[in-house]
C-alpha cells in the first residue's frame, strides 16, 4: 500500500470518527430531550389526578351540604 493510500485511509477514518462522535452527541441530546418530555408528561398526569381528587372532595362536601339543607327544610 502506498503512502498516499495510507494517508487517504487515515483521512477516511478521521472523518468516520467525527461522524460517529457527532451522532453520539446528537443521540445524547435527544435522550435528554425525551427524558424531559417524559417527566413533563408524568407531572401533568399526576397533577391532573390530584386536581380531579380535589374537585371530587369539593363535590362530596357540596353534596353533604345539600343533604343537610334538605334535612333542615324537611323538618
Amino acid at each position: 500500500m502506498s503512502a498516499d493510500e495510507v494517508s487517504a485511509l487515515r483521512e477516511d477514518i478521521a472523518t468516520l470518527r467525527a461522524i460517529v462522535e457527532e451522532r453520539a452527541r446528537s443521540a445524547s441530546g435527544n435522550a435528554a430531550l425525551l427524558k424531559t418530555i417524559g417527566a413533563a408528561v408524568v407531572l401533568q398526569i399526576v397533577m391532573s389526578v390530584y386536581i380531579a381528587g380535589q374537585k371530587t372532595q369539593m363535590l362530596d362536601r357540596l353534596q353533604q351540604d345539600v343533604v343537610a339543607i334538605q334535612q333542615r327544610l324537611d323538618k
